[in-house]
Formats: C-alpha cells, sequence, structure tokens
C-alpha cells in the first residue's frame, strides 16, 4: 500500500503539464498578442519594457494593451507553476529537466537572436498642421511653441512612460524620444521641452492629439523682418518648419510645412477689441484734403463696464518701426501687452458706487498707417514739423470714450516711445485741458526748428511750452540715446518746462540700455525699463535748475547735460507729490486727475 505522500507526489508529478506542453502554450500566446498588435497596427513592446503601452490610444490599441497585459500575467503564473512542479521532482528528473532545459535555453537564445535581428516597425504620423505660438520679449518677437495637431490621439502613459497615466512632471522624459531633425527655417533648434498639450499649447495629463515643442524662452524663431522700403516691422513669411521625432523606437511625427500665417499670439489676445477709424483730413503740407485711416487695439475687458467704478485709461502711442494695418503689430514690436497685465494693472484704483475699490485701467493702442511724425507726404521726419495724423488721432480718442461712457475723463494719460513720445507732446499742444498726465518716453518732438536760415528758431516755441508745462508729465530717456539725442529733444523741453513753471514735472535719466537679465541693449530702448515697470529714480531739479545754460548753445544752451546724473533707475531723487512719495512712475500715473 502506497504511502499518502509518495501518492500525493505520483499524482502532482502525473497531472504537470509537460515541457512540450508548456512550450506550446507559450507559443500559442505570444501568437495572439502578435496578431493583436498587428491589428492594431503597433509594432511588438520592446521586451526589457513589458509594462509598455503603445503611445497612440485608439479604440483599438487600447484594447490590444489590455489583451497584452493579461497574457503577461497568464505567463507569468504559468511559469511560476512550472517552476514549483519542478522543484519537486526526483533526481532522475532533475537529469531529464537539465537536459530539457539546455534545449529550452539554446530554443531561447535563437528566439531571442531573432527578435533583436528583426527590427520594430516605426508608424509613421505627419501633423495634420501646426500653430507657431508667439512671445513678444524685450526687443524681439519670437516663436517659442511649436504646437501640432496628430492624425491620432497619444496616449498620455505611452508618452510619459507613467503607470497611471497621470503626469508627474510637465515634460516628456528626455529618453522617451530622439530628436532627428528640427528646423526653423535655416536655424537648427534644440527644444527646451516636449509634451502633450491642449490645441493652445498648455501641457496636458491626458491623452491628446496635441503634441508641444518648446523651444524655450529666448530661444525660438525671430518673426518680424524689416520692411527696407517703409523700415516698418512686417511678418515672415519664411517660418518653414522640419520636425522628425521618434518616441521609443516605435512612433515617429513629423511635420515639415510653412507655419509663418499660424500664429498664436496669447499676450496679444488681451486686447480683444480691434478697429479701425477713418475721415478727411486736411493735410499740413499741401493743404488739400485727404482721406486718412487709423488702426487700433484697446484692452477693454467687460469687467469694467460692470464694476460700478470710473476707470482709467492709457492712450499708448507706438514707435517709427510699428507702422502699418495690423494693430498686433503695434501691440508686439514694442512689449506694449504688458500694461495689460496684472503687474502694472494693479497699481491703478478706482472706487466703485459701493465704495469698494476696483482694480485696473483700459489701455488703447492706436496705430498709423505710416508715421507719427508724418508732415504729409508719407516720410518719417525728424520731429520739427507738424503731424498729418494729429486731428483723426483725437477724433478716434472721442470715439473710444463715447463707446466707453465708464472711462474716466479725468484720467487720460498719455505716453508713447520715440516716434510716439513726439506724439504725445503733439497731443498735449494740440488739447492741454484733456490730460491728466503724459508720460513721453525717449520723445522725438524736437526743441529746435532746425531752420538752416535761423539756428535759434524753436520749433517748441514759449507759447506752446507756457501752454503744457502744467500737465503732470514724467519724461524718460537714456543719455546713451544716440538715435533721438536727448539734448535736443527731452533734455531741451524738460528745462524749458521748468523754465515755465512746471510743478509736477520729473525726468529719469537712464545710464544704460539692460534687459531684465542684464544684458545690454541699445541706447535708444528707454521703453524697456519703463515696460518692465524699472524706472523709479528721478533726476534732482534743484541741481538740474542750479546748472544754468550752456551760453554757446545754438538752442538758447537747452542741450547741455550740466546737472543732471544718469542712474540705473532713472536717478537718485524719488517724484514726490502732496506729502507722497513715488517709487514707480506708474504709481505716480495713477495718483494724477486733470
Amino acid at each position: 500500500m502506497r504511502r499518502h505522500g509518495e501518492f500525493d507526489r505520483q499524482m502532482k508529478i502525473t497531472f504537470k503539464p509537460s515541457r512540450k506542453d508548456f512550450s506550446q502554450r507559450i507559443a500559442a500566446v505570444l501568437a495572439a498578442v502578435l496578431l493583436a498588435g498587428a491589428a492594431a497596427g503597433c509594432s511588438t513592446p520592446k521586451p526589457a519594457d513589458p509594462a509598455y503601452t503603445f503611445p497612440l490610444a485608439s479604440p483599438e490599441n487600447s484594447a490590444a494593451a489590455g489583451e497584452a497585459s493579461e497574457t503577461d500575467e497568464t505567463l507569468a503564473q504559468m511559469a511560476a507553476e512550472n517552476a514549483e512542479a519542478q522543484a519537486e521532482e526526483t533526481g532522475a528528473e532533475t537529469s531529464a529537466a537539465e537536459s530539457t532545459s539546455e534545449e529550452g535555453a539554446t530554443a531561447a537564445a535563437e528566439e531571442a537572436q531573432a527578435a533583436q535581428e528583426q527590427k520594430p516597425e516605426i508608424t509613421e504620423l505627419t501633423a495634420e498642421s501646426g500653430t507657431l505660438w508667439i512671445e513678444s520679449l524685450e526687443t524681439d518677437v519670437d516663436a517659442e511653441k511649436i504646437i501640432l495637431k496628430l492624425p491620432e490621439t497619444l496616449s498620455a502613459r505611452g508618452i510619459y512612460g507613467e503607470e497611471s497615466g497621470a503626469l508627474k512632471e510637465e515634460a516628456i522624459p528626455a529618453d522617451a524620444y530622439e530628436i532627428e531633425t528640427l528646423k526653423i527655417g535655416n536655424m537648427n533648434k534644440e527644444p527646451a521641452a516636449l509634451y502633450l498639450s491642449d490645441e493652445r499649447g498648455n501641457p496636458s495629463a491626458e491623452d491628446s492629439p496635441y503634441l508641444t515643442i518648446d523651444l524655450g524662452a529666448g530661444n525660438g524663431a525671430h518673426m518680424f523682418v524689416t520692411d527696407p522700403v517703409t523700415m516698418h516691422n512686417v511678418w515672415t513669411d519664411l517660418m518653414q518648419v522640419e520636425l522628425s521625432v521618434v518616441f521609443r523606437n516605435v512612433l515617429r511625427v513629423r511635420i515639415d510645412e510653412n507655419l509663418a500665417g499660424n500664429r498664436l499670439a496669447e499676450c496679444a489676445e488681451l486686447f480683444s477689441e480691434r478697429g479701425e477709424y477713418s475721415g478727411e483730413y486736411k493735410n499740413p503740407m499741401t493743404g488739400e484734403t485727404e482721406e486718412l485711416q487709423l488702426s487700433y487695439a484697446a484692452y477693454a475687458p467687460e469687467a469694467f463696464e460692470n464694476d460700478g467704478a470710473e476707470n482709467p485709461l492709457i492712450i499708448w502711442l507706438h514707435g517709427a518701426g510699428e507702422g502699418g494695418t495690423d494693430p498686433e503689430i503695434a501691440l508686439l514690436g514694442n512689449p506694449v501687452t504688458r500694461l495689460a497685465q496684472e503687474k502694472i494693472q494693479s497699481y491703478f484704483e478706482s472706487e466703485t458706487e459701493d465704495g469698494e475699490t476696483a482694480k485696473g485701467a483700459y489701455v488703447l493702442v492706436p496705430q498709423t498707417q505710416t508715421y507719427w511724425m508724418d508732415a504729409g507726404d508719407g516720410k518719417n521726419h525728424i520731429g520739427n514739423q507738424d503731424s498729418r495724423y494729429t486731428q483723426i488721432l483725437l477724433d478716434l480718442i472721442d470715439q473710444f470714450l463715447e463707446e466707453h461712457p465708464d472711462v474716466d475723463e479725468d484720467r487720460i494719460i498719455l505716453t508713447g516711445c520715440s516716434n510716439g513720445g513726439y506724439m504725445t507732446m503733439a497731443l498735449m499742444i494740440a488739447r492741454p485741458k484733456q490730460w491728466a498726465a503724459a508720460v513721453p518716453v525717449c520723445e522725438a518732438y524736437s526743441y529746435s526748428a532746425r531752420d538752416t536760415s535761423d539756428f535759434e528758431k524753436r520749433f517748441m516755441t514759449r507759447d506752446k511750452v507756457l501752454a503744457i508745462c502744467r500737465i503732470p508729465c514724467w519724461f524718460i530717456h537714456c543719455a546713451e540715446d544716440t538715435t533721438v539725442p536727448p539734448g535736443y529733444y527731452s533734455i531741451a523741453a524738460y528745462r524749458a518746462f521748468l523754465e515755465g513753471g512746471a510743478d509736477n514735472c520729473w525726468y529719469s535719466m537712464l545710464s544704460e540700455m539692460t534687459g531684465e537679465n542684464g544684458k545690454k541693449l541699445d541706447g535708444h530702448f528707454a521703453w524697456v525699463p519703463f515696460l518692465e515697470d524699472r524706472v523709479s529714480g528721478v533726476q534732482n531739479i534743484a541741481q538740474i535748475r542750479d546748472a544754468g545754460y550752456a551760453k554757446d548753445s545754438k538752442m538758447e544752451g537747452r542741450i547741455t547735460t550740466d546737472g543732471f546724473e544718469p542712474g540705473e533707475t532713472g536717478g537718485d531723487e524719488y517724484a514726490e507729490m502732496g506729502g507722497e512719495r513715488f517709487t514707480s512712475v506708474f504709481a505716480w500715473m495713477n495718483a494724477q486727475r486733470r
């Protein structure tokens, strides 16, 4: 009679699957996996990563991935059962198993070699379309992101390699992809990051048909070129994007397309109110009537109309390079969109009907077809003649006030740079009683008439000075500006304002132009620190008065810089009014009333 233990051992051996059966079952399951993968249009997952999910997230691929996962569990269970039975075999069976194991090892090695020789097929995806994400930098307008719309939805788990499919980081791991080609125009680029996104390039933790290639701040492609005839900024048409990127050796994404016309400038979208204003006006040079038109963009949130407050209005006048008929160029050519962002908007406060404090200010950005300093012949003059656009610009402002009755007409502030600084001065002269304050930045309104027959003749006449010197005014200029030398323009005007009796008039003279990162800029770019809220100091008025005027000057001494001490923030003093000290030009602007 057999003992109970011996019976158990014999029963286990009797019902243990043979190695041949086990190999056949393994082969059958692997065949099912390969068939499912082929049906889904995908290649075999890499052996080193059994949890890998193919990057496409179509229903067929999801089903194939599920089957593959179940198959992995089945194979593991079968292998464990076989190992347990193997451990309980007798010595003779062990010897037979060793022989079988050698055969199995040889077969496995042959299969591994065959698998290695068979390169996995790479699925090819060509993007349906692409969009360039545009940012306005200090001195450039760059395409900093490429947003691709793909014909297939990509799996977040397959792309990121996360078990749960949720992102731990925004960027796809660098070892999950290989950039084969990335060129914009004739420039090779290195991406800062890749990630799944929504259609606007915002990182997404979900499966998505959108893939964003982030080039990094300041590493993009310059979007503006200069028209050699008008010297205006215009959009480039040379933005051929060539991209080839391979994900996990199984998926290649491509695009080879000119994306110059596919742009997304989110920073400019705050200025959602766009339009044109036209009319007939007298040309100051010819005396004839002509048809003129201005374009404009405005930051005018609906919330302002419903906040129960009278809100201030900032009018920004662009430089010479931003003329034309596309107001987005006026918004981006100088980084004027910062006027609508929270940092600057938070300075402006208004009281609501309920006694609460409302934050923010309207921003109107008109655009001339040519130049603000165009005297009537389409040319950009040197600021010593009247503009053909003065009256139409005033009419555009009047229309804006009619359409926005909640604007506080006692708090309309003029500002602009270079050509726009000239126009700031011109509007002050045209309607001196309308403005609460003015901030001319590297203004180009000439003090001298530049009359070769009379070098002493002034364009900024005594009558003009007396009419506007009582308007609260804050001049900003850089001592290193060679494009609009401050001595012939803002310094001369400022001295005349002080001589005329100005009592709320300030001057920030910057020692040099630097960006936020300390990079040295052209001395003319005084609008950069202004729009970045880096202008806080002013010059010492008493010191300037005491310095007097140079007796040998051809412009009554106004070009002398005696008494001025340039500084990083504009000077060592602070503007003061009514016992209040202002450490930002925008805080001062908020305090002004007509």
